[in-house]
């Protein structure tokens, strides 16, 4: 459900009720009330993906198996990218990974590889840029229709799936994703592994959260290759041991 569509009009019509049936010395303060609640619902489905306020998204798979997605971000990076897809080839763990259309072009061989070897790869806006959250119409397309064609003309693989920078939403996304003919994700683990946080501390934080049918949001560009490295070494390793097996977001998504 596009819980915007329903929020934004029926505060309106309340807005203008309170304005319209009570004395003018009480109509502001209520009227004002109304508007910041709203303002802030607004706030919050921007900023939590978790939250489906403008269109439904993949935040979790079946909780019924117990598999768990890795998804990484921001790549691919010549360096990390490459180091942590050696440690997967060698883990035997398939993971998705979110690029942004002009580090692909900048590394088209780290992006084939992600393919080749039996990764998921999914679009991340053509620039990541800051200003991403504040497109709409035309120019949201055009952005994310840029990212799909970098990733496949790269790796002849055309992505199935988003996730906006940084997971910020907006009123917009529902008509530009479905006009590219993508699907989003979310995550309901978030690693906040760009932190200057010691990598045993960001894992257990991760494995208390972690449960069948989780989708842990990671970074394979930014924390560099040993922190990359280390930090999925040990999420793989731990939730191995609780009898779990990874999932890319497509067979999860089939699944759920």
């Amino acid at each position: 459900m596009n819980w915007f569509a329903v929020t934004a009009p029926f505060t309106l019509v309340l807005i203008v009720a309170v304005l319209l049936l009570f004395p003018g010395s009480l109509a502001t303060p209520f009227a004002l009330a109304l508007a910041f609640a709203f303002l802030c619902t607004l706030a919050c489905g921007v900023a939590f993906i978790r939250m489906n306020f403008f269109m439904p998204a993949l935040n979790r798979g079946s909780t019924e198996k117990r598999e768990i997605a890795l998804t990484f971000d921001d790549g691919p990076d010549p360096e990390s990218t490459t180091a942590l897809l050696d440690l997967l080839k060698q883990e035997n763990v398939r993971a998705t990974f979110f690029c942004i259309g002009e580090r692909v072009r900048a590394n088209p061989a780290v992006a084939e590889r992600i393919v080749d070897e039996g990764h998921l790869i999914g679009n991340h806006s053509e620039h990541h840029g800051w200003w991403t959250n504040f497109l709409f119409g035309r120019r949201l397309r055009e952005e994310l229709s840029a990212a799909q064609q970098s990733i496949e003309s790269t790796t002849a693989v055309a992505p199935r799936y988003y996730r906006p920078p940084l997971g910020l939403m907006n009123p917009h996304y529902r008509s530009a994703l479905r006009y590219v003919g993508l699907s989003l994700v979310g995550w309901d683990v978030r690693s906040f592994d760009l932190r200057d946080t010691p990598v045993e501390s960001i894992a257990e934080r991760i494995l208390r959260k972690a449960r069948p049918g989780s989708i842990i949001a990671l970074h394979d560009a930014g924390p560099g290759p040993d922190r990359v490295t280390n930090l999925a070494r040990l999420l793989i390793a731990s939730l191995q041991e609780q009898g779990y097996a990874f999932a890319r977001i497509d067979r999860m998504h089939e699944g759920a």
